[in-house]
């Protein structure tokens, strides 16, 4: 059997996926499809690999957590007691208003 230097590169980048990152894979195939080992076709095979590794096979919901509306006080009138004060940073020194 005889070396094949394009299956031997194919099989390599296909097997980067999942271990090194998207990025990576697709620079060393475009290196190698520079040098005319790779083709149009592989590097295409390429990549819908790699987005069949990034799609969600599930999506887990937790039942215990359930989305609430925010308490909206209906009253125009707001005492004191329900102002609070901003968070301020002591980092930031604020000039006086005149």
């Amino acid at each position: 059997m005889a070396f094949s230097l394009h299956d031997f590169v194919f099989d390599t980048c296909k097997d980067m996926i999942g271990h090194e990152p998207d990025y990576k894979i697709k620079e060393y195939s475009l290196g190698w499809f520079t040098k005319s080992v790779l083709l149009q076709d592989d590097l295409f095979e390429i990549d819908t690999l790699i987005l069949e590794k990034n799609v969600p096979t599930e999506i887990i919901i937790d039942s215990s957590t359930t989305l609430e509306e925010p308490i909206i006080n209906e009253s125009s009138e707001q005492d004191e007691s329900t102002i609070t004060n901003p968070i301020v940073d002591p980092t930031v020194i604020e000039e006086p208003i005149e």
